[in-house]
C-alpha cells in the first residue's frame, strides 16, 4: 500500500544518500512569528517597558481630551429613520405637534423689539430670549399692527423664493413646502364650516398660526353671515356677496 511504499522510500534513502528523516514522535518546530515574538520583540519590550508605558499613557489622555473637545449637545432628536420616508414626516408630526404624545410646548411673544428682536432662536444659551418692547406691544394691539402680524404669519407662504422663505431643508428661514402659496385646503370643510383642513396632512405651512384661524373663522361667520345657513343656489344666488358650490352644495362668501 502507500504506507509500504513510503517506508521503502525511507529505508532505500537513509542507506544510499545518508538522509535523516525526523522521528515520527519528534515536537514539530517553532514558526517564525513565534520565534520573532519570544526573541526580538520579548527583548524590545523589556528593554524600554517604562517608556513604552508613558507613550500608551499619552495617546490614551490625547484620545480622551480630543473626544471630549469634539464633543457637541444635539440640537435635536436624532431622526428615526430618513425624512424622505413619509411614514417618518407623519410620526415626525404627531409627536411633534399633537398632545397624544404630550402636551406641546407653545409660545407667545408681545412686544418684541424691532431693531434687536432676538439674538439666535433656541434654548441652550442664556441669550436666546426676545427682548420686549413696551413701544411695539401697544402698536401691535392696533388694527394696523394685527394686520402686520397676520401678514408676517403668512409670509411663509412665499415658499423657497430669492429671499430662502421656506423648503425643506435647513438652508431656508422656515422649513417646510417648498412651494410658493398654501397648502391645498379639503374644500368642503373649507367652505361648509370655515375651517382650513390641509388636503394632505403630510404638508408641510411651516407655521401654526391661530391669528390665521380666527381671520378665517371671523371672514366666515362675521362677514360671510348672511351666506351661512343658504340651502339653494336660488337663496344663496340672490344674496349679495354669496356664491353657490355645486359639486360640494354650499353657500360660501
Amino acid at each position: 500500500g502507500v504506507g509500504a511504499g513510503v517506508g521503502a522510500c525511507r529505508v532505500i534513502g537513509g542507506r544510499c544518500c545518508q538522509m535523516h528523516w525526523p522521528a515520527v514522535d519528534a515536537p514539530p518546530g517553532k514558526r517564525a512569528m513565534e520565534r520573532f515574538s519570544e526573541g526580538p520583540l520579548f527583548d524590545l519590550l523589556k528593554r524600554y517597558r517604562i517608556g513604552l508605558i508613558f507613550v500608551w499613557v499619552a495617546v490614551i489622555a490625547a484620545m480622551l481630551v480630543s473626544a471630549g473637545v469634539g464633543l457637541r449637545t444635539a440640537d435635536k432628536a436624532s431622526p428615526i429613520g430618513r425624512d424622505s420616508l413619509d411614514a417618518m414626516r407623519g410620526a415626525d408630526l404627531l409627536r411633534n405637534h399633537f398632545a397624544i404624545f404630550g402636551a406641546p410646548t407653545t409660545s407667545v411673544a408681545w412686544g418684541i423689539d424691532e431693531e434687536e428682536p432676538i439674538e439666535e432662536w433656541g434654548a441652550s444659551r442664556d441669550a436666546d430670549v426676545a427682548r420686549l418692547s413696551a413701544a411695539s406691544a401697544a402698536r401691535l394691539a392696533s388694527p394696523e399692527g394685527q394686520l402686520e402680524l397676520l401678514s408676517l404669519c403668512r409670509a411663509a407662504d412665499r415658499g423657497k423664493d430669492a429671499q430662502a422663505t421656506r423648503c425643506g431643508s435647513r438652508s431656508c428661514l422656515i422649513r417646510g413646502r417648498g412651494l410658493a402659496g398654501q397648502c391645498p385646503a379639503k374644500d368642503d370643510v373649507l367652505k361648509t364650516a370655515g375651517v382650513y383642513l390641509p388636503d394632505d396632512v403630510l404638508c408641510e405651512s411651516g407655521r401654526y398660526c391661530f391669528m390665521e384661524d380666527f381671520a378665517r373663522f371671523w371672514a366666515y361667520h362675521v362677514v360671510g353671515a348672511a351666506c351661512v345657513g343658504k340651502t339653494s343656489s336660488g337663496t344663496c344666488g340672490s344674496t349679495a356677496g354669496c356664491i353657490w358650490d355645486t359639486v360640494v352644495g354650499a353657500c360660501y362668501s
